[in-house]
C-alpha cells in the first residue's frame, strides 16, 4: 500500500492538505500505541507498525518536494536516472556557469549567490508546475521524460548551489 492509498488522498501532486491532516488525525488516533496498551503484544506491535508507517506517510505527503520525489519514485521515473543525460544545450549553459563561477572563484570575487538561487528556484518552480499537470495515475512517456529532465536539471542546479554556498560561507 503506497502513502497515498494509506492516507486516502488522490495520487497526484496537489493534495488537500487539510484532507490530508484530516485523515492523518483520524489514522493517528485510531492506531496508536496508546489505544493498544491493554491488548496482546502482537495486536500492540501491529499498532505502533501502523502508526509509523502513518507519521510517515504523512511527513512525505505534506512536504512539496518530499511528495514529489516520492512520486517520481513510485512511478518509476527515476529508476535508470544515473543513465539520463541532460540536453546539451542546458549542459552548455551549465559549463558557462561553471567556468564564470570557476574565475570568480579564483579572483576571490564571488560574493553572491543569486543567479544560481534565482535559477534552482525557476527549476523547481518549473518541475512543480509539470508535476501538477501530469495524471499520476496513467502517465504518459511524454510526462516521463518532461519529469526526469526537470528532475534532472534541478539536481544539478541544487549541486552547484551547494558548491557554491561552500565558497561563499569560506
Amino acid at each position: 500500500m503506497n502513502y497515498f492509498e494509506l492516507l486516502d488522498v488522490p495520487l497526484q501532486y496537489n493534495i488537500d492538505l487539510p484532507r490530508l491532516k484530516e485523515k492523518y488525525v483520524a489514522l493517528s488516533r485510531q492506531h496508536h500505541p496508546d489505544y493498544h496498551g491493554n491488548k496482546n503484544l502482537d495486536e500492540q506491535n501491529d499498532a505502533t507498525s501502523q502508526s509509523i508507517k502513518i507519521n510517515g506517510a504523512y511527513t512525505v505527503l505534506k512536504n512539496n518536494a518530499k511528495r514529489l520525489k516520492y512520486l517520481l519514485d513510485l512511478q518509476e521515473v527515476l529508476m535508470d536516472i544515473e543513465k539520463y543525460t541532460l540536453p546539451g544545450d542546458f549542459l552548455m549553459e551549465m559549463m558557462d556557469l561553471n567556468e564564470e563561477i570557476e574565475q570568480l572563484q579564483i579572483n576571490n570575487k564571488l560574493t553572491t549567490t543569486t543567479t544560481i538561487n534565482n535559477k534552482v528556484n525557476e527549476l523547481q518552480n518549473e518541475l512543480e508546475k509539470v508535476a501538477a499537470q501530469v495524471d499520476w495515475t496513467k502517465l504518459k512517456e511524454a510526462d516521463v521524460i518532461n519529469l526526469k529532465e526537470n528532475y534532472c536539471k534541478l539536481k544539478y542546479m541544487l549541486r552547484i548551489q551547494e558548491s557554491l554556498n561552500t565558497f561563499v560561507a569560506r
